[in-house]
């Protein structure tokens, strides 16, 4: 303020000088006296103490957090004080995080509002004060060292045992130890004598062995929509559609795991079997370090795959990536032993026709195969028409003979979790 009061004295000075006009040379009082008036009221500096505090430090995603900061004026009255917080970045505020306010010598003033967590840790900058003159103003800034960290085990997914039943053993179509009959065959001297047909050899004089319908564990492969059309929003504050998908398979993979279930995670499309299925904990702890840094995501800093696909986003949202680089990779194909032995649960927005493609294709191939998909919010026209888009999509899933479920977010995990087992017969 004050170089522009000086800038402006010497220009209207200079030009009547060159205009030859005492009068606008006089006019270079004004800017002058108004610089002389800023000196003579220019705020000091504010001495205050400085608090910042968050209603959780370990949110879950898309948890509204409450932080409020605390000026205490240990200084001189301050008539105009601005307070601003300073955000992480990446996070969004619900309120304003900056508010005006006269704060007398010895008072204390609160300033709070909410933002919105997202994955990942977050730390917040300095929280500036400024007293506020006529001509000048007065920053101090207060380094508050405070932070949140948003993972998905800030809520935990609690299974149904049916649930568990549901996922558990599998009966295979071939012969092996189990407790349901398959076949008859001929007696090999490896076979234990239990499983010999006794009343068949009191018959016939002839050894047979009898094949019952073999059973193993169901193992679970989550593959999880990675494109960059995923990365939508239906409000600016919320997490995305793909930052709920990453959060929903961490959330069932660590329940699954804990119920005694192998689970493996793939990237759709790039790594469809980036971590076959395991049990345990090392598969847990493989599962949450792919899921936090891998390059695919937005947050990841992980070695990056080829990245294709992309998907239409509805006005009022937001998005990385260029929507018109999008195509179909949904022919890359489901690796066999996946095919083979495992339910593929695809967590997907389902935001166009090449996800919907693959689960149908894996579906029509012999795959065992379910669609589980987070909705976002968005009122917007845009929104509006793409949700009509979306739920037309869903019922084409489910028109193919693929378990579906169209998850709310705003809804529990749990309850779209249990319906898409349910129908997984």
């Amino acid at each position: 303020m004050r170089r522009g009061l000086v800038a402006a004295a010497l220009g209207v000075a200079g030009l009547g000088a060159a205009v030859g006009r005492p009068i606008v040379v006089g006019l270079a009082a004004v800017p002058l006296a108004a610089l002389v008036a800023g000196l003579l009221t220019a705020p000091p500096a504010p001495r205050v103490a400085v608090d910042r505090e968050l209603s959780n430090a370990a949110p879950a995603l898309g948890e509204r957090v409450t932080v409020r900061v605390t000026v205490e004026n240990e200084g001189r009255t301050v008539a105009d004080c601005l307070v601003a917080d300073s955000l992480p970045e990446g996070v969004d505020a619900v309120d304003d995080p900056r508010a005006s306010v006269r704060l007398p010598a010895g008072a204390s003033t609160t300033l709070a509002y909410d933002v919105v967590a997202r994955r990942g840790t977050h730390a917040f900058g300095p929280v500036a004060v400024t007293a506020r003159g006529l001509v000048d103003d007065a920053t101090v800034e207060h380094d508050v060292e405070t932070s949140f960290r948003c993972r998905s085990d800030a809520r935990p997914l609690e299974l149904r045992a049916s649930v568990g039943r549901r996922v558990g053993d599998q009966r295979a179509d071939t012969g092996g130890s189990g407790v349901e009959f398959h076949s008859v065959r001929e007696y090999r001297p490896s076979d234990p004598q239990r499983r010999i047909d006794w009343r068949r050899y009191a018959r016939s004089r002839e050894l047979t062995t009898v094949e019952f319908r073999e059973e193993r564990a169901a193992t679970v492969h989550l593959l999880v929509d990675v494109r960059d059309g995923c990365d939508v929003r239906g409000r600016a504050v919320e997490p995305s559609a793909l930052a709920y998908g990453v959060d929903a398979a961490e959330r069932l993979a660590r329940a699954l795991l804990e119920r005694g279930v192998d689970v493996g995670v793939g990237l759709y499309p790039d790594s469809l079997d980036a971590l076959p299925p395991a049990g345990g904990r090392p598969q847990r702890t493989r599962i949450e370090r792919l899921l936090d840094g891998h390059a695919s995501l937005p947050w990841g800093e992980g070695v990056a795959v080829p990245g294709v696909g992309n998907a239409a986003v509805a006005d009022g949202g937001a998005a990385s990536g260029d929507p018109a680089s999008s195509t179909s990779p949904f022919d890359a194909g489901l690796p066999d032993p996946l095919r083979r032995d495992a339910r593929v649960l695809l967590v997907s927005p389902c935001l166009d026709d090449a996800s919907v493609s693959f689960a149908v294709s894996v579906h029509e191939t012999g795959g065992d195969v379910g669609v589980l998909s987070p909705g976002v919010g968005g009122e917007t026209p845009g929104a509006v028409v793409e949700r009509a888009h979306r739920e037309e999509r869903l019922a084409r899933l489910e028109g193919a003979g693929v378990p579906t479920v169209d998850w709310r977010v705003a809804e529990p995990l749990s309850g779209a979790v249990e319906e898409v087992f349910a129908t997984w017969t």
